[in-house]
């Protein structure tokens, strides 16, 4: 019986490790430069598009936890961010919140609340943003996104004033965004976020 328990949890362990490394392969290196790494790809059952942005900087969890909870100074380090604010606090660590991104013309400003989740363990500390397309009425001349818009922070810690940032971001692109424009999303964006970021939490 004991055997029995016990090759059924190595399966369960492997199913497992296999289920989390499939869930993290084919990715595209698309920049590497300044210590910052943006990786994408695209999931082709859904169309979706993600990117993962990542960087170790010089820091404390400390202060990456009092920068997060500053939703109204996200349009100083966040690319692109013109339009940032808290909706409703829920309590510390929930929130929703409202952001609008500058798109360039021809197409308009993107917008969408989200629901913010801070979740903080012994080891990292996650931020998790959902997107709620219907939190809040759409406003005049912004598209708002009405498609599966997630994203998430990681924050390690890996020595003395050193933490790896990892910053994702699923999307639906749409079948007529032009791909200059999508790279704009993927790789610019993210990657002016990080140098921005990083230089905040260094001063």
């Amino acid at each position: 019986m004991k055997n029995t328990i016990n090759i059924f949890l190595l399966i369960l362990f492997v199913t497992s490790a296999n289920i989390i490394k499939a869930q993290d392969i084919n990715w595209d290196l698309k920049r590497n430069i300044h210590g910052i790494t943006i990786h994408t790809r695209k999931i082709e059952k859904t169309g979706n598009v993600e990117f993962k942005a990542s960087m170790i900087t010089n820091t404390t969890i400390d202060t990456i936890l009092n920068t997060a909870a500053n939703v109204e100074s996200y349009t100083q380090w966040m690319s692109d961010v013109i339009v940032s604010k808290t909706l409703h606090d829920v309590n510390k660590k929930e929130r929703y919140i409202y952001i609008e991104t500058k798109v360039p013309w021809p197409l308009k400003n993107r917008d969408m609340p989200f629901y913010q989740k801070i979740i903080v363990s012994n080891k990292t500390v996650k931020i998790i943003l959902t997107g709620i397309p219907d939190y809040i009425p759409h406003k005049k001349g912004i598209t708002r996104i009405t498609k599966e818009l997630s994203g998430s922070w990681v924050f390690t810690p890996i020595g003395d004033n050193k933490v790896k940032v990892i910053y994702k971001s699923l999307f639906y692109p749409g079948p007529t965004m032009p791909d200059w424009i999508l790279g704009l999303f993927t790789v610019e964006g993210p990657y002016k976020t990080l140098i921005k970021l990083r230089a905040i939490l260094e001063l």
